[in-house]
């Protein structure tokens, strides 16, 4: 019995000096490598150490080359993917990372306060809170895949030094992706924003969100104290459970075209007595409803352009539901403001309309 419990003793220790088995870790060039996958040799970066947070990589410049070889057989694997806790509470103030990395796992470079450039545009797989409380980060200092759809959970949270952001068109803002941030103003065209995604910003003072359908969810922007400016301008507006401002106690400006009315925002008493509310006018009553004080029917004055109210019950847009059509200047118009058009001054706008239809217009 223990000649053979020797032998099969023996024998792992043999696989895993082989690099057979796919936990099998190994140090090359001042990186550690965890084995992913042995016969298609690929493997990982991971952290230094036992234990991620208390052993962290102190080099001032990490390179990530596409390749690493184990020391022990020398055998050369592709590094595809950097672990979770790779990096976090590392020194480096950069990192080049190889465009053979695809996938960036949960809080990768967390508490990294000295980072301040890292380029991503080849990564295809991002995990949560990668750069969370990387207080060196600006809005330049990362570099974004061009056709990224989603900018993941806590991808920036408590990064203060990011005061601005170049937002990709018809992005999805994750949970409390920017909480904590140093953004002074938000202009974005979204299609979804999670919860507490802007959350506690100190600085935020302006909100400009354009959508074609969106979510809210809730808390999205609470207690930013210093926010004063909200546009949302889309078709639909759904705002999960409510909550999306409170305690923006400052707001003095909401401009807010949704399809649909919802009254729960969560704008404080103090919000709905002094802000001034432009809204379509098919809404001006339901806003007064819910407590807002000045409430004002949108105009050329105050939104930039003529509005196209849609009357009526049936919120089933002619142009967008196939029903009839809508051009501007010979050209189909695709951009919905909630019940509204809102049209430059000085433009030609010509309206097809259904028969019989229960729908009116007016400019």
């Amino acid at each position: 019995m223990k000649q053979q419990f020797t032998r099969k003793l023996m024998l792992l220790v043999v696989m895993l000096l082989a690099g057979v088995g796919s936990s099998f870790a190994f140090v090359d060039n001042g990186l550690t490598y965890r084995v992913i996958d042995n016969v298609a040799k690929t493997v990982k970066v991971t952290y230094q150490g036992s234990d991620a947070w208390s052993n962290p990589y102190t080099q001032s410049t990490i390179n990530i080359r596409p390749t690493a070889t184990n020391p022990l057989n020398m055998e050369t694997y592709t590094v595809v993917e950097i672990d979770e806790n790779a990096f976090c509470n590392a020194a480096m103030s950069s990192i080049f990372i190889d465009p053979s990395v695809k996938t960036i796992g949960n809080n990768a470079f967390q508490n990294c306060i000295n980072l301040q450039n890292v380029d991503l545009s080849h990564v295809e797989n991002f995990g949560s809170y990668i750069f969370s409380g990387c207080t060196s980060l600006t809005s330049t200092s990362v570099t974004l895949p061009t056709g990224i759809t989603a900018i993941p959970a806590g991808m920036f949270s408590g990064c203060t030094s990011i005061t601005s952001f170049p937002f990709p068109d018809n992005i999805r803002i994750e949970d409390s992706a920017f909480e904590r941030t140093g953004l002074s103003s938000i202009s974005a065209s979204c299609s979804s924003i999670g919860s507490n995604a802007f959350a506690n910003c100190p600085n935020l003072t302006s909100v400009n969100i354009t959508f074609s359908y969106i979510s809210i969810s809730s808390n999205a922007f609470a207690n930013c104290a210093n926010l004063t400016s909200v546009k949302l301008m889309g078709e639909v507006v759904s705002s999960g459970e409510g909550g999306q401002f409170s305690g923006c106690n400052n707001i003095s400006s909401i401009i807010c075209f949704p399809h649909y009315y919802y009254s729960d925002f969560g704008f404080t008493n103090d919000v709905k007595e002094n802000a001034t509310v432009i809204v379509p006018e098919s809404q001006v009553s339901s806003w007064s409803r819910n407590g807002f004080v000045n409430v004002q029917a949108a105009d050329v004055n105050n939104v930039g352009g003529h509005v196209v109210d849609v009357l009526g019950d049936n919120y089933d847009v002619v142009g967008l539901s196939g029903k009839g059509t809508i051009t501007v200047n010979g050209e189909n118009a695709d951009q919905m403001y909630g019940q509204a058009f809102v049209i430059a001054p000085n433009i030609n706008v010509e309206i097809g309309f259904v028969p019989n239809s229960d729908k009116a217009w007016r400019l």
